[in-house]
């Protein structure tokens, strides 16, 4: 299991039963419609997988390429390769996690760890009286959509891995997160149930796909 998913091991009927089955945002939504549609023909071009998908649609021009190239609504791809780009873990500077203790951020910094992509390969070596902590946002940043603050509200409310939050409830995720987050004066803005919904469905997904 590494810090990004494989995009490889990601077929394309995977990737369009997730459209199918999973709560988008609303500015995604167009990805489900036509979904038979649209999954038949992605793979009728060749698209096996969500790494040759991807590299297809990588940059903007790529998707205007795609989509005049292959017949396809240039709102529909672009939407597509915004989602894709959203699956890609995005490594948070050390240096942000203010929660942490200076003597651990000062440890990790000399041992040239910068980002939490540095702390997740390199956790079997450190020694830090903050391990459990280290561990859990190794683990957590890889979820889409959070800031550095809500990362150690969920950590503090005692979700302190991907599988813990899983198992919750959006109901008892909403109220753990927003007292933890009053409590520690981490951020004033209220994670509401259908906020947590997402986050538990993103932490299902993760795992699922993690261990492809």
């Amino acid at each position: 299991m590494g810090f990004y998913l494989d995009f490889k091991k990601i077929t394309i009927d995977m990737l369009y039963d997730y459209f199918s089955s999973r709560r988008l945002f609303t500015s995604h939504r167009i990805l489900k419609e036509n979904i038979t549609e649209n999954r038949d023909k992605l793979k009728q071009l060749g698209y096996s997988n969500l790494d040759d998908l991807f590299k297809a649609i990588k940059t903007q021009k790529k998707v205007d390429e795609f989509s005049l190239k292959n017949d396809y609504d240039n709102e529909y791809v672009t939407i597509l390769r915004r989602h894709v780009m959203s699956l890609i873990a995005k490594p948070r500077k050390i240096a942000d996690f203010v929660r942490m203790k200076k003597s651990t951020r000062m440890y990790l910094l000399d041992n040239d760890i910068k980002t939490t992509k540095d702390l997740f390969e390199n956790l079997h070596q450190l020694e830090s009286d903050e391990m459990e902590y280290l561990n859990s946002i190794a683990d957590l940043c890889r979820l889409r959509y959070l800031a550095i603050t809500f990362l150690d509200g969920i950590y503090y409310s005692g979700y302190k891995t991907m599988e813990m939050l899983s198992n919750a409830t959006p109901e008892e995720v909403s109220r753990k997160i927003n007292e933890t987050m009053i409590k520690y004066g981490l951020s004033k803005v209220k994670l509401g149930i259908k906020d947590s919904e997402y986050l538990i469905e993103d932490a299902k997904l993760y795992l699922e796909w993690l261990n492809l």
